[in-house]
């Protein structure tokens, strides 16, 4: 099976979400603290639209990364 760097979807879709930074604002603020504790890094990229999301979807999703989880991320 073919697969962008391992993230080909293999049916079990609460594995797939494990292995990406899906959920809600805190959710993802946690385990992007997590992730660092063990990773230290200065910078995370940010996929911001997957292909086949609407551009409003992508939109209310960049603003909240930007009021929720950037300054959380900033404050630790």
């Amino acid at each position: 099976m073919a697969s962008a760097g391992g993230y080909a979807f293999r049916g079990d879709v609460d594995e797939l979400r494990r292995g990406m930074l899906v959920g809600r604002p805190a959710e993802v603020v946690e385990r992007l603290l997590a992730l660092h504790d063990v990773y230290p890094f200065a910078e995370a990229v940010f996929w911001a639209r997957l292909p086949g999301v609407p551009l409003g979807l992508t939109a209310e999703n960049l603003e909240r990364v930007a009021a929720e989880v950037a300054p959380a991320l900033a404050r630790s």
